[in-house]
This record gives structure tokens, sequence and C-alpha cells, in this order.
């Protein structure tokens, strides 16, 4: 048995009635996730740290989502955040990873670092607290982490699997270094390194994370296109020509999920042009798959500055949404830009 088989979360790992990690399950999946990153084949530490925080939330979370029981699961039970998109406790798991990652397990973070974790709506040291002139005088480079621990969790009580767990870091200039991506209801990985996406997959249990080739973008063969969006965004979309027929949504999500899909070939197209993402999500989907060459765009057609949106974020949170529309190539996104009135 590996070592990966052998700390397999098990329904004993949770309490049946508040749904709380054993003790010890969160330092064994770090050991497991950050192991495996080290085999991962990544030049830079910082893509090292993202990759080991998103597979260790995977390790838990993935079998506890396919559990067929899991819509009762006191993981699911409300914690806060907002009517229409509530915090829950499933949500505190991979931020409790984090937390214990950047205290023992990053020894690259500077002084003056800071951690957003998407629940919490606030950034947070991350590293030795210095005071606010050394900053503004450069004196340290700190680093900037962003966290979504689990993507569309509001989907987990209606039975919609489009689960992401993504880490995304900057420097201190908020220039991108580093974004990892986990899927939490299958084995699909996702790595971008500075303009270097690397592909991986993991078999349930198994202590091996294989990279795999990416599909070819290159070439775009003429056709339908295969789109992803939010179910209640169809209507205006449609309304607004982003949309020719509502058949032409073959995904109705946004997201992790549908970035990953968009990954592997099987998605032309995700787009959010009208209400938008929040910034703090945006920045994961769009940010990476901008820098490894895909076309990331909003409603307009521009390009997108996200680390000007994460200095603003420092500045307040509460930043306006980000419209995305994204592709798996620049042939694709512009034969979809080219139907709208809005190209």
């Amino acid at each position: 048995m590996s070592r990966a088989e052998a700390l397999q979360p098990q329904a004993g790992d949770y309490s049946s009635r508040s749904g709380e990690l054993r003790e010890g399950a969160y330092a064994d999946a770090l050991d497991i996730g950050f192991a495996l990153a080290e085999q991962a084949g990544l030049e830079l530490g910082q893509a090292r740290f993202a990759l080991g925080i998103v597979l260790a939330t995977q390790h838990l979370l993935q079998p506890v989502i396919s559990d067929l029981n899991f819509a009762a699961s006191p993981l699911l039970e409300v914690t806060g955040g907002e009517p229409d998109n509530p915090h829950r406790k499933i949500d505190a798991v991979g931020g409790r990873l984090m937390d214990l990652s950047v205290a023992n397990r990053a020894a690259w973070l500077e002084q003056g670092s800071r951690l957003f974790v998407e629940e919490r709506k606030a950034w947070q040291e991350a590293g030795i607290a210095v005071d606010s002139g050394m900053l503004q005088e450069e004196k340290v480079d700190p680093y900037y982490i962003i966290q979504d621990p689990c993507d569309e969790t509001s989907g987990l009580t209606k039975e919609q699997y489009f689960q992401t767990t993504a880490v995304t870091v900057t420097d201190h200039r908020f220039k991108f270094i580093a974004s990892a991506w986990a899927s939490l209801v299958d084995g699909t990985v996702f790595v971008v390194e500075k303009n270097s996406p690397h592909l991986y997959l993991l078999d349930s249990g198994s202590d091996i994370l294989t990279e795999v080739s990416l599909p070819d973008r290159s070439v775009y063969q003429s056709g339908s296109l295969r789109i992803a969006t939010l179910e209640r965004r169809i209507p205006d979309l449609l309304r607004q020509g982003f949309l020719q027929l509502a058949s032409e949504v073959t995904l109705q999500t946004f997201g992790g999920f549908a970035a990953m899909q968009l990954v592997l070939g099987n998605l032309d197209v995700m787009i959010d042009p009208l209400t938008g993402q929040p910034w703090y999500e945006a920045v994961h989907w769009g940010w990476p798959l901008h820098q490894a060459g895909y076309y990331v765009r909003n409603d307009r057609g521009d390009s997108l500055d996200f680390g000007q949106t994460v200095r603003q974020s420092l500045e307040s949170v509460d930043q306006p949404r980000v419209k995305l529309i994204i592709a798996g190539s620049q042939a694709q996104g512009e034969v979809f830009m080219s139907r709208t009135a809005l190209r």
C-alpha cells in the first residue's frame, strides 16, 4: 500500500455530527500534497507551494464530495457569507491547510507578504509583520497569495459537481508568478508557472503525479462553439447578442471547472461578459490562462490587467466585478467576438 493510500481520507476522518476533520488529517494531507508537488518538475518554489496546497485540498475533499450521501453532510452547514452565496464548513478546509502551510512550508515568503482567502474577504499577514513605511520604501519584497478553497460550493447543495480549488501567487510588483488548480471531483490538476502551463493527472489513491500533454490549440476547425456560462446568465446573454441560441451552452457553470474543461479541450469558450466575476475569482481563471497564451478579454474585447486588480484590492477588497470572455485559442476567441455586436 502506498503512503497516499494509507492516508486516504476515510469516513472516520470526519465527525458525523460536526463535520470536523480528525486530528492530524490536515498534516497528513499536506505531507502528501507537498511530496507530490516536489515530483512535478516545477522550477519555482512558489509554484510548488501553490500546487502542494491544492493537492492537499484535493486529497481531503475529493473523497468526501464523491460520497453519495454528501448532500446531507454537516460540511455543507452555512457558516456566514452573503445570503445568495453563503460560506459553508467545507470552505474552511482549504483555508486551514493554507494557514498551516504559510506558517511551516513557505520559506520563500518575505516580510510583509499578504494572503487573501476567499471566504474571509480580507487580506491578512502571511509572513513576518512589517511596518507599512518599509513597504512603501520597498525595503522588502512581499508576495501576495490568493486562494479559492472550494469554487462552486453552492452547487453541492444541488448535486452539481463543478468544484475546484485554486491558489495564485504574485510578486511585490503584482507580476504573475504561478497559479495551481485541482479538481475536487476528479484527479485533474493544472499549473501555470510564469508563462508555462502544465497539465497533470492524479489517480485516486495514487502517490504518483503524471504530467500529460496539453491539447493542441493551434488549429481551430470552424463550426459551432462549445460555450460555458452560468444558467442564470443565459437570457441576458441571448438578448445582448453574446449567444445566438441557448443550445450553444454545453456547460452551465463558470469558474474552475469550466476553465479546466477548456484546458482539456472539451470546451471552446467560457463567458461572463455582462455581470462578471468577483475579482478574487477572475484572477484564478483569467490570469493564468492569459499567461499561458489563451484568449482572455473583457466584454469589449480588451485585454485585462489582473496585476492592477490585485493591487487595487489591497486598498479595498470591494472591487468592481471583472467581465470575462476566455477561449481556448486566439482563433476561437475571434470567432466568438465576431458574432457579437460588441466586438
